[in-house]
């Protein structure tokens, strides 16, 4: 007997945010698209969140619980990947929340325009109630030639403002992505106790097998500032990371006829 395949999956991390994960969950629950799954990986939490992950789990028949060790966001997200049976896949944080249609939205454009991956907006909140504000105009904008594939890709980098057309960001969360671009091209996110940003390392390999991808100036995706996402001190090992991910930034982009001496750009 042939299992349902949902139409979405997404794949929460969760470490920790028992404060916040009530409101993520809520605005995955309130979805208007429903034929969907959503996968929390309990990576090694030490406060409420695993019995909370479970209770979830043990109400919504759609929700599945992955419970492991400690090992980061990226692990994480990766071990949410190998469970995901969507034919397309979302990551949110669990300490941050989403639009009611953000994901009956990005779908029907990603089947009208047969994108590859499709990315919006967030805006950024704290508890104390600021927020940045919202969009909610704004045409999408479709890449899918060579050219544009590759200031997508330098752009996710650095972006001067002649370029502005090809800044669409490099979170993984304010995405989402076709699952057989990911299995064509076996993605995975890599560690961010290595690299200092998993998310663009990510975003590089999918945009190195992605033919189309499409961008939506939307404010869909809600994303929470707290104090300890703010670097207080100088970290060294971030210093490390930060050369790593260089190095391995200008192997790819080299690799792939991106060098310096292939375009002035």
């Amino acid at each position: 007997m042939n299992r349902h395949q949902p139409t979405v999956s997404i794949v929460v991390p969760v470490y920790n945010t028992a404060r916040y994960l009530d409101e993520c969950m809520h605005s995955l629950l309130a979805q208007t698209l429903t034929d969907m799954e959503i996968i929390l990986v309990d990576d090694g939490s030490t406060d409420r969140s695993p019995s909370m992950c479970d209770a979830y789990a043990a109400a919504h028949p759609n929700v599945k619980v992955i419970h492991k060790a400690n090992q980061g966001l990226g692990m994480a997200r990766n071990s949410g990947l190998e469970a995901a049976t969507g034919r397309f896949v979302a990551f949110v944080d669990s300490d941050d929340f989403v639009s009611p249609s953000t994901y009956s939205t990005a779908v029907r454009l990603m089947e009208r325009k047969n994108l590859d991956l499709v990315k919006f907006t967030c805006n950024r909140f704290t508890d104390t109630g600021d927020k940045e504000p919202e969009s909610h105009d704004g045409e999408p904008v479709i890449y899918s030639t060579p050219e544009d594939i590759r200031l997508l890709t330098l752009c996710i980098f650095d972006a001067p403002r002649t370029m502005e057309r090809y800044d669409i960001g490099g979170s993984s969360c304010m995405a989402l992505y076709r699952m057989d671009l990911i299995d064509r091209g076996n993605i995975r996110f890599k560690s961010e106790r290595e690299y200092i940003s998993e998310d663009y390392l990510f975003n590089l390999d999918c945009y190195g097998h992605a033919s189309r991808i499409g961008y939506l100036p939307h404010t869909l995706y809600h994303y929470r500032v707290t104090p300890d996402s703010l670097t207080q001190r100088i970290d060294r090992d971030s210093i490390r990371r930060d050369e790593a991910f260089s190095r391995h930034v200008a192997h790819e982009l080299i690799s792939r006829g991106y060098g310096p001496e292939s375009r002035n750009y």
